[in-house]
């Protein structure tokens, strides 16, 4: 991606305010390795709890603070999911606490 792809990019996302668009954008920055700015991403993302995708990228800000080599919050994160009966992050988010 070049630096003008991806500054359109974030305009449009900035622009929109659109959690979807957010959502995937930190999705693909994960896959690209870019996990400051993916960690970033869903830290915007889970200010909201009412969005649809605040599960998701729950769990997703937890693995990335790990990557990141953060450990307090990601295990405040991982407790959260593994305490919500209802999150289907839940055993999951159990497991790697473990591993903590």
């Amino acid at each position: 991606m070049t630096n003008k792809n991806h500054s359109q990019i974030m305009l449009m996302i900035f622009k929109k305010n659109n959690d979807n668009l957010k959502f995937q954008y930190a999705m693909c920055l994960l896959e690209i390795k870019s996990y400051k700015l993916a960690e970033s991403e869903l830290h915007h993302i889970v200010k909201n709890e009412n969005t649809r995708y605040y599960e998701e990228a729950q769990y997703y800000l937890a693995l990335v603070l790990i990557k990141n080599q953060k450990v307090k919050m990601p295990k405040m994160i991982l407790d959260e999911i593994s305490n919500n009966n209802l999150n289907p992050y839940r055993i999951m988010a159990k497991s790697i606490l473990k591993k903590l």
